[in-house]
């Protein structure tokens, strides 16, 4: 799951209050104080979730298969107190979660849900057109939701300094999670786990390839080379999860060793085969 902080509209309000006109110094002075109200807003909205608990999902990936008409993601609301708005979507994966105007193949519904205190809700996912899917492997797509929370009174407060410095801002969280679209001719677990033991992964010069000749994706995890994580660098730069009939590769200077997971169709993690080059 990959939780992020959005600002967008219309769901999400940025506010900029400007008094007087001129630009050079006045308007970088004016920025200033918007940003600095911004991240005081920032501290405040994170330091209530964390206290109050929030909304959660009940699974870090969903696994469609083709015969079916749709599948459930539950939602949970760990708050005593607080009421969220939430807003569901699929998106297409390698996109940032407001730039992709494509037509996806499923639709979530409620789209939008008022989620009281303590509650939960299923959301399901119906197939659409996912027919023009393919039918020899599988595919991949974004499930956002998008939970709105309500303005607390450390949040008023925290809006009340904000506009004091020139601005205020309002949060949501992603949770964006993997939709993997599965056919019904590949829905084997004893395939999948044959494919994952074929993943060819070699060193080239300074790199590590992965090449996965078979019809799922598979998402490399906890990579260790020569007993030492990845560099943050790396992490954040590349994504791990290899596609049907096709590679990836990460910089692995000097590698001789590695140890690696990969993860399930329960986001649990599964050992994979330690390697030495």
């Amino acid at each position: 799951m990959q939780p992020s902080l959005l600002l967008c509209k219309p769901l999400i309000f940025i506010s900029l209050h400007q008094s007087g006109g001129g630009y050079g110094f006045k308007k970088m002075r004016c920025y200033m104080r918007f940003i600095i109200g911004a991240l005081f807003s920032v501290f405040s909205f994170l330091s209530y979730a964390a206290n109050d608990g929030g909304v959660s999902l009940g699974a870090t990936r969903v696994v469609f298969p083709s015969d079916k008409n749709s599948v459930v993601l539950a939602v949970n609301n760990s708050s005593s107190s607080a009421t969220w708005l939430l807003r569901a979507w699929i998106s297409e994966y390698g996109h940032d979660v407001q730039s992709s105007k494509k037509e996806e193949p499923f639709v979530i519904t409620p789209p939008l849900y008022r989620l009281e205190s303590s509650d939960k809700i299923q959301l399901r996912i119906n197939k659409t057109q996912a027919d023009k899917l393919p039918v020899d492997r599988e595919s991949v797509f974004y499930i956002n939701v998008l939970a709105i929370p309500p303005e607390t009174k450390i949040q008023a407060e925290g809006k009340d300094k904000a506009e004091s410095m020139g601005g205020h801002i309002q949060f949501a969280i992603n949770n964006r999670i993997k939709l993997l679209y599965r056919p019904q001719d590949i829905n084997d677990q004893n395939e999948i786990k044959k494919a994952l033991l074929s993943l060819k992964i070699t060193r080239q010069g300074q790199e590590i390839s992965v090449d996965n000749n078979s019809p799922y994706y598979f998402t490399l995890a906890n990579i260790k080379i020569n007993g030492h994580n990845l560099p943050e660098s790396v992490i954040n730069s590349t994504d791990f999860m290899v596609p049907p009939f096709g590679h990836m590769t990460f910089p692995a200077p000097g590698a001789r060793d590695m140890v690696w997971d990969t993860i399930n169709d329960y986001g649990a993690f599964v050992k994979g085969t330690p390697l030495h080059f």
